[in-house]
């Protein structure tokens, strides 16, 4: 998956501000990042939620991770006393959100908008829906993401279930436009 990340804050007194974009493979507890024409690899244990234990190049690494408050792209990382702000952009995402934000009208098809797991199916089949109300949670990278709904409907079709792994692009459900 690529992504663009910014990075800014202090690291030994010294202002860090970064912005490139990264390649990322993910499995289980370890991960490949490409930046630029530089590799890096680290394996990685979450010891309790928001914290981890991070072994890159033989020194390993306690990382605090608390999300913004206000920006959902954007984490709080504390590593050795150091504060870091880091915004991470997923094109994908960015485009499918903007489906989300227009009318729709008739039946409409909801797709995975990244790989993951589905953590939770938040509505059942003839469930009536409002535009912007959750449907499903896919969990990436540790994360919880909420689908929304795109339109006023019904819920038609769910072609997941609790546990299922899914692709990028890969239908989750339909809505129906309440006229259907």
């Amino acid at each position: 998956m690529k992504f663009q990340v910014q990075l800014e804050g202090r690291s030994s007194s010294n202002p860090t501000h970064v912005q490139m974009d990264v390649q990322l493979e993910i499995e289980e507890n370890s991960l490949r990042a490409e930046l630029g024409d530089q590799t890096v690899e680290a394996d990685w244990v979450e010891l309790r939620p928001g914290v981890y234990s991070i072994l890159l190049d033989g020194r390993s690494f306690e990382a605090h991770l608390e999300p913004d408050e206000t920006d959902s792209s954007c984490y709080r990382v504390l590593v050795d006393g150091n504060l870091f702000q880091i915004g991470i952009a997923d094109p994908r995402v960015r485009r499918s959100r903007s489906v989300f934000t227009a009318p729709a009208e008739g039946k409409q098809e909801i797709r995975a908008p990244m790989p993951g797991k589905i953590a939770r199916v938040l509505v059942d089949k003839g469930q009536a829906v409002e535009a912007g109300e959750g449907l499903v949670v896919i969990e990436a990278m540790k994360m919880q993401n909420e689908i929304p709904a795109p339109q006023k409907g019904r819920v038609a079709e769910i072609s997941v279930s609790e546990g299922d792994r899914v692709e990028t692009g890969e239908k989750l459900l339909e809505v129906d436009s309440p006229e259907s």
